[in-house]
């Protein structure tokens, strides 16, 4: 980044001697450019600490502040960590301050910051803290003297109330460790920590990162439960089970319950893309034990036979169900956006349609009028009609680039013209993938179209900056 791309937006007078930590929390969780607001913490080595309400969008010169810790008790305030939760609009600050950690439940009102509630967790190390990290209501904090502190907070009636408990982390180590920089992945699966190891005979110090298993299985289960949102938000629940699967060679019966659709989740969409997700595991894993069968030799080749039909089969019928959950999602996909593209044309008063656009509708509402259910109908007819299906003719449909032939198979990934000829289907638009090379899923490897110029201020461009259908994944 040169000199020239970085401008002075805002100019805070901190009112501090020597600050020493800076922390900024915004209020979207997902950081939506169009909102920028939130809360700005400097620490000094005076132990203060001060935080003010910021807007970068907003040029208003009447920042309100607020020193949240006021006493001067030379404990450096040398680590900051924040959660927005949306529940209740509050921010939850954490500081360590020498080997204590302070937490803040802090919130905006009238511009103005107000300190609902602040406690500090029995959580003091027996030396200063070097690392912190705080994920969802997790907070994690080690110390150079090799010890680690878990602390679970917990919001009520804008009331804190934390438990502390010491996390014992094995790294078979023979050297002394002093654990430094601490990390959680994004649903506290694991931790990532700096350790410093000391050699006994030569005195010399090396740095080493360390990954450690945080949570057990029944709590990782009970998150994907309970699963909400983009599945990219539990990429390290989703590795766990994998792991976890791999090493044993079987699905536990919770992670069953899931992979067959017994137990759903509040969204819809989310548990479809996670049961897919243990489908095509449990697939994998089918075919990885029948390869072990095979090459056992005290098999006899009667049984091999009979293993080998039964996997087959057991393949097969799985196979089957993988392609059901998948028309599913595509279903939800398709719903989803002519919803919002009717919405946007009555919203927006737009009468001409371009052919493209008018393409790209028409045949998801195709889809759906085929594999919808019931919930679906009046909105099929409803867009036939702004559609004006009357005058809609063949030539609005697409055919083979080939041969000009109609398609008449089509399933969630490929399309089959009358003649044979087989293309790759654009996972958001579900018309041909007609760009080579098509952009890829970096997870699933699901098509889809490449963004074009010519799609710039339309509505398919706000649906071709979508992540994949299958498993939400970004398309590369």
């Amino acid at each position: 980044m040169s000199e020239e791309c970085v401008t002075i937006h805002k100019v805070i007078d901190s009112g501090f001697d020597s600050p020493s930590t800076i922390s900024w929390c915004r209020k979207n969780d997902n950081h939506l450019p169009s909102n920028h607001t939130g809360l700005f913490a400097v620490g000094d080595t005076s132990g203060q600490v001060r935080v003010w309400c910021i807007n970068v969008d907003n040029e208003i010169t009447n920042i309100s502040s607020l020193m949240v810790c006021t006493e001067k008790d030379l404990l450096l305030p040398n680590l900051i960590s924040w959660q927005y939760q949306t529940d209740g609009d509050v921010y939850i600050m954490a500081v360590t301050k020498g080997s204590y950690l302070m937490v803040y439940m802090l919130q905006i009102v009238n511009n103005d910051i107000v300190i609902l509630d602040k406690c500090i967790p029995a959580t003091a190390h027996p030396m200063s803290i070097a690392g912190l990290s705080f994920r969802k209501n997790v907070i994690l904090t080690s110390s150079t003297d090799g010890t680690v502190n878990k602390t679970a907070i917990k919001t009520l009636n804008s009331v804190l109330s934390t438990k502390t408990t010491p996390v014992k982390v094995t790294l078979n180590e023979k050297t002394p460790v002093k654990y430094h920089s601490i990390v959680l992945s994004a649903n506290c699966i694991y931790i990532a920590i700096v350790t410093c190891c000391t050699d006994y005979i030569t005195g010399e110090d090396s740095l080493e990162m360390n990954f450690v298993e945080l949570q057990r299985m029944e709590d990782v289960i009970k998150d994907l439960y309970s699963i909400q949102g983009k599945l990219t938000n539990y990429l390290d629940s989703l590795e766990y089970i994998r792991q976890k699967i791999s090493a044993e060679m079987e699905l536990c019966k919770e992670i069953q319950d899931l992979a067959l659709g017994k137990v759903r989740g509040e969204d819809k969409k989310a548990s479809l893309q996670i049961q897919l997700f243990l489908m095509k595991l449990q697939l994998c894993l089918g075919k990885q034990t029948s390869v072990t069968k095979a090459i056992k030799m005290e098999v006899s080749e009667q049984t091999k036979r009979k293993d080998s039909l039964s996997t087959t089969n057991k393949q097969t019928t799985l196979s089957d169900e993988i392609s059901s959950v998948e028309k599913k999602l595509i279903n939800e996909h398709a719903l989803e956006v002519v919803e919002k593209w009717r919405e946007r044309k009555m919203s927006q008063g737009i009468l001409e349609i371009p052919n493209e656009e008018r393409r790209v509708i028409l045949t998801m509402v195709d889809w759906l009028s085929q594999h919808g259910d019931e919930k679906t109908k009046d909105t099929v007819s409803a867009i036939y009609k702004d559609l004006k299906e009357e005058q809609l003719s063949e030539l609005c449909r697409e055919s083979c680039p080939l041969c000009q032939g109609t398609f008449s198979e089509c399933n969630v990934k490929m399309m089959t013209c009358i003649n044979g000829h087989k293309f790759g289907r654009c996972c958001l638009t579900l018309t041909l993938c007609t760009d080579l090379p098509s952009r890829k899923c970096r997870h699933c490897d699901a098509p889809a179209n490449r963004l074009h110029s010519r799609h710039e201020g339309t509505f398919l461009e706000d649906l071709l900056h979508q992540p994949c259908p299958f498993c939400n994944g970004e398309l590369l």
